[in-house]
């Protein structure tokens, strides 16, 4: 299974107890985190690895459910590196979309959408010294 599918199972399922160093581990060589591509992290909102199987069509509904999830990554002041994009940092969220309303299958004023959302964020800054 792969591990995004992993995260989103415990997210949907209500099982994230913690974000911390041991459950999500950082490997600077090949650039994962909990086994996951910090590439991945860049994906759209109806990326194939978090959330196309609620966002393929984008309908503009009132609550509409999304359960879109996105693992976020804050980098410290030395940003992101390309070369190791692992190495700054300094915390780790979960973003769960659960619902989208546009605001505009009645009118067209853009102003008016909605998003709703958990979020769930590492309290302390990364350890790297626990790796």
């Amino acid at each position: 299974m792969e591990a995004e599918t992993a995260l989103i199972e415990k997210v949907l399922s209500g099982k994230l107890d913690n974000i911390n160093e041991a459950l999500f581990p950082i490997d600077a060589a090949a650039g994962t985190v909990a086994g996951i591509s910090v590439s991945s992290l860049a994906g759209a909102i109806k990326s194939d690895k978090w959330c196309d199987h609620q966002t393929a069509e984008l309908k503009d509904d009132p609550g509409y459910k999304t359960d879109a999830i996105f693992l976020v990554a804050y980098y410290s002041n030395n940003g992101f590196s390309k070369e190791q994009p692992t190495a700054n940092i300094r915390r780790l969220g979960i973003l769960h979309v659960t619902g989208i309303d546009w605001g505009v299958y009645n009118n067209s004023n853009f102003g008016s959408t909605r998003v709703t959302y958990n979020c769930y964020w590492q309290k302390y800054d990364y350890d790297y010294s626990k790796l």
